[in-house]
């Protein structure tokens, strides 16, 4: 078959060439705008890498630095040496003191002290034996350098937790010796390094930071990993893996590579070693992410390419269908064919959301889409075939456009060429279209013609116009505030500050930015100097407005404090997330502020791409779908052939919360006949991979001539970076619009005519009215009275014509209510993007209280002076001793108390320079003492104590002050109260001893007595008798004594009055120490009543003065004091300690030989004596001891060597009292009847001894070892048993627990008890529980006689 009628081989060749061109400048685009991303990337990742090790190796530093300081301490080095000599626990706690303060304030997990051997000797967390083999390979290299040395990073076996050490030996500084031993600081490296390492400073969806090094073979990844989470210091991959970037880092290559990582993905990276550490920093993307946005404006181009494709196909079709001459039916068929070919390309052009135009040589239009008609306003009909310069672009744009033309015309390479021309539509309106521009050439390679694609952009530079007008609007109002202003992330990291905020802080904006706020921000208690809640971190955490604390201070940079106010507000976009949050304050101590300009806003949007790719399908009646085009893939993941084979796909990718309105815009569409523009509507889809995306949906129905319907052409655009950006432009309208309103101060803006375009909540306030839409647009005389109203509009008028800011001004104006009102006012000049003035921002501060405030300052201060005039005065009247001294030790100040103190330390005063006080160094005593509160100091036979305080400001410490006191009597008390506990402990045992003694006394008395009554025993073994009775009861007084100075004693105490006891007691020694001994009685009449035992009283006062009179050996005089004192009131220290009311004092004083201190240290000691032997037993003045003790009373004593001694006994003071006494009169000797007795005794031998004496007494006996069986002896009903003698002090149920058992059953049995030792209740209290009487250990058969004969007696009575 022959062949006619082809269409024009230029056609076939434009066709060709647009497929070629389209093609080739769609890679080349893709190609560039790739690798300007990756270029891009690659800088943002070496800063990263860069960023973080500088952060790790300052991290480094910190550490070794305070290692360093802590091994070189001398009072650690000093103090541990003292330890590893002594091991004992005094010292030990010493050194643990030091390790723990320094735990308690970097936060390390452990510190331990390692031996010479490397074995851990100290740990705060109690670990033993040797050290991880890190922290051993670390020693090794500290040892070998003389410095602190870093471990490796290693996983802890028994904690499985991630830790590093910091190993430094410690060497004495008087020593150029080994090192004596080594301190380990542990530090949990998931508290401290990994979240340092792991944080990424701006958002990513695949970045990661990674920390790694050599271990063998391998690379060993050190924390943990955002793909592969659990694999801290367990990944490893190995070195020959040569792609991977942690391995060259390893080798040695630095900068930014490409490879994959250890998930075999592609990756972008950047490498930096840790210098000083074996570490490699990699910081890297997925190549995935970087490559993502350079898709975009291909897809287009291989739309276009696609849909010139098949035009050109259809046409070559039709050719060949045209080709037979011989059959009319089938030429028919194929000029119909062609027809539909034809249309259904140009509906495919139509598809198109953009303008496709093509012009020929002479720039006339050759082909335009629906699309273009629409921009145009007209029909195709009057578009083609006219000149494109002449009829559709503006005379002010023609020559500009016919410059470019010309140069394609001359046959300038000019392929993708892009500019910017307006375009007049058919109603006399412009719009500015972006065109992206193709040239046609012919087979010899001359210019045919021009095929370009348009897209109308003119709301789209409105809208950046705008956005830049309001920015520099928002922008110069914050340049106009006054307070400090701080904008941080939803982490807390700050983002933006203004000037004021750096000024204030110390910090500037760049060197800020990206860090946690409290780096920055850094506040404390202004009263207490303790850090201080952050208000942004409270603001994060319950999303609400947070005002700071009362007394909050900032503490800059450079150590400047400054009292701040004000409060922290979030940052809400309009689906009410939280972005942010601004932080608003103000310097308290600067009463008058100028505007301080706002931080230069960062570019925030970034401006869309030229050309976006389309996805463009063709829906037919039934559902199919005959045509997708390729780029659906990089929108949706799907390929093209997925929707072709299954339609229902559309619908299963749109959002469930999107689905009806999508499903309701289609139906609607494909109804619709009139021909009208094509309906958008945006909704949301999930791609294959579950991300979200937002594509704008465009379709139309197509119908034949004949109105049957032919199906739905779509177009869908992915806008899903769109809607970031307008998310991003609420979240800065929000965050410029919170800022204002939060701000106290009234914030107004207006144009050229005075107008209000804005007011913030405080300015809206000031007018009266009750929202901003109630003032924009009105003046100030419709806001003001008049007289203000025309000094605002002077004002205005100032800045308006000028163009120069008007900078606080003050003036007086009242309110509404007429109360006059201070106002601090600055406006300055809003400008135009020509730099014209186009209005003027403002803003006014109520400074009334201010104004007031500094009137009161003035008058507070002058309070102040006086009370610092009163606080000197007070300072010189203490008796503590208090010294200023300047930084370099120059006394400048010191109190009447201080100045003796420092003559007597130092030999200095006022004015002298101190370098040492007491002997010891100066800058010794300006730190801790190594015990206790304070440094201890002796000049002569005095002793002080004193404390050292810095006077800081900020950093520096500007001075110091000293307390001094003169703690010679303390000490001296001190010393009393440690010879107290000593004579304490003695007595406790000597007591013991005594109980034991007693109860062989008990047993030797009572048969010798026994004995003696038998009429058999011989004169001569009755006379021995009578000097073992004799031996025995010295050995009871002897007891007695050791009793009374234990406190142990039994006492009868009574209401008894001192003073008729007191005379007789010198009555009695006028008679019995030697004449030449005068005896002076010294009190003042009067009532001396305290309850005491009267025998006990004569025994103190009668050893007293027999210890007086062994001084005197050459005579003397003895005076003997009494009287009523008041000790322990308001600021008084009395023996009773304060508060302690009435005390009966006694004086015992001699003029003797007196005591040596050495005496004075043994004083009060059992069985210490200076006399001869035989002539005293030691327990005189122990007695005396006990006995004041056992009184709840206190001695104390004076002496000096050859003028004597003074004793002084403090005893409470009693009320007056009836007679308590419990004394029991025996009447002799008489004998039992047979009366049943119960020996409660648990010493066998002692029990034997008073059976049998009871059985020589007449008396039928029961024996029970304890209390307990003693009870079940005398469960009701036995009624044989007719009295008790139980012993006091017994293992099980001593006598007391049986005499209160008895009487809680109501058993009424007299009982007797047997002690040697105190009772715990005195006896009053025991009589009144029915105790029948009482005797001390050893009894006489005439004592145990003469007991049970009363009790008896008493029990027959009642």
């Amino acid at each position: 078959m022959s062949k006619q009628a082809l269409l024009p081989t230029w056609l076939v060749v434009l066709t060709g060439v647009i497929v070629v061109a389209l093609i080739v400048g769609g890679s080349a685009l893709q190609r560039s705008q790739a690798s300007r991303l990756q270029a891009a990337w690659h800088d943002q990742l070496l800063s990263i890498a860069e960023l973080k090790v500088q952060q790790i190796t300052t991290w480094r530093e910190e550490h070794l630095a305070r290692a360093a300081i802590l091994s070189g301490g001398t009072f650690f080095t000093e103090g541990l040496a003292e330890w590893l000599e002594q091991r004992d626990v005094e010292t030990a706690d010493k050194v643990l003191v030091r390790l723990r303060a320094m735990q308690a304030e970097y936060g390390y997990a452990d510190v331990q002290l390692l031996d010479r051997d490397g074995r851990i000797v100290l740990s705060l967390e109690g670990a033993t034996g040797e050290p991880v083999p890190e922290a051993l390979e670390a020693l090794s290299v500290a040892l070998a350098t003389g410095r602190p040395a870093m471990t490796e990073l290693h996983m802890d076996q028994h904690e499985r937790t991630p830790h590093v050490g910091v190993i430094a030996p410690v060497y004495l500084a008087t020593s150029d010796s080994d090192p004596i031993a080594a301190v380990l600081l542990r530090i949990d490296a998931s508290q401290f390094l990994y979240p340092m390492i792991q944080s990424w400073p701006v958002p990513s969806t695949s970045a990661e930071t990674l920390l790694v090094r050599r271990e063998g073979d391998a690379v060993l990844f050190l924390n943990e990993l955002r793909h592969r989470p659990g694999t801290a210091l367990q990944l490893r991959v190995p070195l020959s893996q040569g792609t991977l970037p942690a391995a060259m880092g390893i080798a040695g290559v630095t900068g930014t590579v490409e490879g994959r990582d250890y998930r075999g993905v592609p990756v972008l990276a950047a490498i930096r070693p840790v210098p000083g550490a074996s570490w490699v920093m990699v910081a890297k993307v997925d190549r995935v992410e970087v490559l993502a946005a350079s898709s975009l404006t291909s897809g287009l181009i291989l739309g276009l390419t696609g849909v010139l494709v098949v035009a050109a196909l259809a046409t070559v079709g039709l050719v060949w269908q045209r080709g037979s001459k011989a059959h009319y039916r089938s030429l028919y068929e194929a000029e119909r064919a062609t027809s539909i070919e034809r249309e259904r390309a140009q509906r495919y052009l139509d598809i198109a959301n953009v303008m496709i135009l093509a012009l020929d040589a002479q720039w006339q239009v050759t082909l335009i889409n629906r699309k273009g008609c629409e921009m145009l306003g007209r029909t195709e009909d009057e578009i083609l075939g006219r000149n494109w310069v002449e009829h559709f672009v503006p005379a002010s744009a023609r020559a500009e456009l016919l410059t470019k033309l010309g140069v394609i015309a001359a046959g300038a390479d000019w392929q993708h060429a892009y500019n910017e021309n307006p375009l007049l539509r058919a109603d006399g309106t412009e719009r500015l279209i972006a065109w992206q521009n193709t040239v046609l050439k012919d087979d010899t390679g001359h210019v045919t013609g021009i095929l370009t694609c348009g897209t109308d952009i003119t709301e789209q530079r409105a809208a950046e116009r705008a956005l830049e007008e309001q920015e520099e609007q928002l922008r110069t109002t914050l340049y106009a505030i006054g307070d400090g202003v701080i904008a941080t992330d939803s982490t807390g990291c700050v983002q933006r500050m203004n000037p004021v905020a750096e000024a204030l802080t110390g910090w500037t904006e760049a060197e800020a930015r990206g860090r946690p706020l409290h780096e920055a921000f850094r506040i404390v208690n202004e009263l207490t100097m303790r850090e201080a809640e952050n208000p942004v971190t409270r603001v994060l955490r319950e999303g609400v407005v947070v005002g700071l604390a009362n007394h909050t201070m900032l503490v800059a940079r450079d150590g400047v404090e400054r009292p701040i106010h004000d409060s922290a507000a979030p940052i809400r976009g309009q689906d009410g997330s939280l972005y942010g949050v601004v932080l608003v304050f103000r310097d308290q101590t600067e009463e008058r502020r100028y505007i301080a300009a706002l931080q230069e806003s960062e570019e925030r949007y970034r401006t869309v791409a030229h050309f976006t790719h389309q996805w463009e399908y063709w829906l037919a009646p039934d559902g199919s779908l005959p045509y997708m085009s390729p780029s659906v893939e990089r929108i949706t993941g799907y390929p093209a052939e997925a929707f072709v084979r299954d339609p229902g796909l559309l619908r299963q990718i749109v959002h469930p919360d999107d689905l009806l309105r999508s499903e309701q815009h289609r139906p609607a569409q494909a109804q619709r006949r009139d021909g009208a523009a094509a309906h958008q509507v945006e909704y949301r889809i999930h791609r294959r991979d579950g991300a979200v995306r937002w594509i704008s949906h465009t379709c139309v129905a197509i119908h034949r001539a004949d109105g049957t319907f032919l199906g739905m052409r779509a177009s869908n655009h992915d806008i899903t970076e769109r809607k970031a950006a307008e998310e991003a432009l609420a979240r800065e309208r929000a965050l410029l619009r919170t800022v204002i309103d939060n701000l106290p101060d009234a914030i107004y803006a207006k144009d050229s005519q005075a107008r209000k375009i804005l007011a913030n909540a405080a300015d809206v306030a000031n007018c009266g009215a009750n929202d901003e839409a109630q003032v924009l647009g009105k003046t100030d005389c419709e806001l003001f009275p008049q007289e203000i109203a025309d000094r605002f509009y002077e004002e205005d008028l100032r800045v308006l014509e000028t163009g120069e800011p008007l900078l606080g001004q003050e003036v007086l104006i009242p309110d509404r209510a007429g109360r006059p009102l201070w106002w601090q006012s600055s406006k300055v000049p809003l400008r135009d993007q020509d730099g014209r003035v186009a209005g003027i921002v403002g803003i006014a501060r109520n400074v009334t209280e201010q104004k007031r405030a500094e009137a009161e300052r003035e008058a507070l201060l002058a309070q102040v002076r006086a009370q610092a005039k009163q606080v000197q005065q007070i300072i010189d009247t203490v008796p503590q001793g208090v010294v200023l001294l300047d930084c370099g030790g120059k006394v400048l100040q010191a109190n009447p108390a201080a100045q003796g103190a420092l003559m007597a330390l130092a030999g200095a005063s006022l004015g002298d320079t101190l370098t040492h006080l007491g002997g010891r160094p100066l800058l010794e005593l300006l730190t801790s003492p190594p015990r206790g509160l304070w440094h201890e100091l002796h000049a002569g036979d005095r002793t002080y104590q004193m404390v050292a305080r810095s006077i800081e400001r900020g950093a520096t410490v500007q001075g110091w002050v000293l307390a001094i006191e003169d703690a010679t009597r303390e000490r001296q008390i001190l010393d009393e109260l440690q010879q107290q506990e000593r004579l304490a402990a003695v007595g406790h045992l000597a007591a013991g001893i005594a109980h034991d003694l007693n109860n062989i006394l008990a047993v030797v008395v009572l048969y010798t007595q026994m004995a003696q009554t038998l009429e058999d025993v011989p004169a001569e073994v009755r006379g021995w008798m009578g000097t073992v009775n004799e031996e025995v009861h010295h050995a009871t007084r002897l007891i007695q004594q050791v009793l009374d100075f234990s406190r142990r004693a039994m006492l009868e105490r009574q209401q008894l009055d001192l003073l008729p006891l007191l005379k007789e007691q010198a009555h009695l020694l006028t008679r019995t120490l030697p004449e030449h001994i005068e005896i002076v009685l010294d009190y003042v009449p009067g009532e001396y009543t305290v309850h005491a035992d009267p025998t006990r009283m004569r025994q103190m006062l009668m050893n007293l003065a027999v210890n007086a009179r062994d001084a005197m050996p050459e005579g003397g005089t003895l005076r003997l004091g009494l009287a009523r004192v008041v000790v322990g009131g308001e600021g008084e220290e009395g023996p009773g300690g304060p508060g302690s009311g009435e005390w009966i004092r006694v004086t015992v004083a001699d003029s003797g030989s007196g005591m040596s201190p050495e005496v004075m240290a043994h004083l009060y000691e059992p069985f210490f004596t200076t006399k001869e032997p035989g002539k005293g037993t030691g327990l005189g003045l122990a007695q005396v001891y006990g006995i004041v003790g056992q009184h709840e009373g206190r001695i104390e004593v004076e002496t000096k060597v050859g003028q004597g001694t003074q004793f002084t006994i403090y005893l409470p003071a009693a009320a007056e009292e009836g007679d308590e006494s419990g004394t029991v009169r025996l009447d002799g000797l008489p004998r039992g009847h047979g009366e049943v007795v119960l020996v409660v005794e648990d010493n066998g031998v002692v029990r034997e001894a008073l059976l049998a004496t009871l059985a020589h007494l007449g008396y039928a006996t029961v024996a029970a070892p304890n209390g307990r069986e003693a009870l079940e002896l005398l469960k009701p009903g036995n009624e044989r048993i007719d009295v008790v003698l139980s012993d006091v002090v017994m293992p099980v149920a001593g006598g007391i627990a049986l005499l209160q058992a008895l009487r809680a059953q109501g058993n009424e049995i007299p009982v007797i008890l047997l002690t040697g030792h105190t009772l715990n209740q005195e006896v009053g209290e025991l009589w009144e529980q029915g105790l029948s009487g009482w005797l001390a250990k050893p009894p006489t058969p005439e004592q145990l006689a003469a007991a049970l004969a009363a009790a008896l007696r008493s029990r027959r009575l009642s």
